[in-house]
C-alpha cells in the first residue's frame, strides 16, 4: 500500500485534524492554518497521490487516494478538512469510512468535476510548474 508524505504541525497524541488540498496544491500548503491550530492538535498536511513528495505513479482514482490517504494517517477519528477536490476526497472517506471522522470542514469542494475541465487544470498546473513565470497568472 502507498503512503503519502506528510507535513506535521504539534504534537503526535494531541487530536488530529487531517488536511487534504486541491489539484494544484500540496500538503505544506496548509501551514498558515495549522500553525495556530498545533498548540491544541496534531495537524497533519499530506502531499496528495502525483503531488509533492508523495508517489507519482497512477493510478490517481479516488479508491487509490483514499487507500494511500488511509494508510498515512493515525487509525483513528479525526477532524478532516478538504479543500477543493480534497473535499471531495473528505466526503467520499465519511461516505466509505465514517468510523475516522470526527468532524468535516470542506473548503470550495469539487464534488463533482468533469473530466474535461480536470484535464485542463492539471495541464496548467503542470506548466506553471515547468515555468514559474506562470505562477501567478489566472485561470
Amino acid at each position: 500500500m502507498r503512503t503519502l508524505n506528510a507535513y506535521e504541525w504539534g504534537e503526535r497524541g494531541a487530536p488530529v485534524v487531517v488536511c487534504l488540498h486541491g489539484v494544484s496544491s500540496y500538503g505544506g500548503r496548509f501551514d498558515g492554518l495549522a500553525e495556530p491550530l498545533a498548540g491544541r492538535y496534531h495537524v497533519i498536511g499530506l502531499d496528495l497521490l502525483g503531488h509533492g513528495h508523495s508517489p507519482w505513479e497512477p493510478p490517481w482514482n479516488v479508491d487509490a487516494h483514499l487507500d494511500a490517504i488511509v494508510a498515512s494517517v493515525p487509525d483513528a477519528p479525526a477532524i478532516w478538512i478538504g479543500h477543493s477536490f480534497g473535499g471531495r476526497l473528505v466526503a467520499e472517506l465519511a461516505a466509505r469510512d465514517p468510523g475516522r471522522v470526527e468532524r468535516v470542514a470542506l473548503l470550495d469542494p469539487a464534488l463533482h468535476v468533469l473530466p474535461h475541465v480536470a484535464l485542463d487544470l492539471a495541464e496548467v498546473a503542470t506548466a506553471r510548474e515547468a515555468n514559474p513565470s506562470l505562477a501567478n497568472r489566472r485561470l
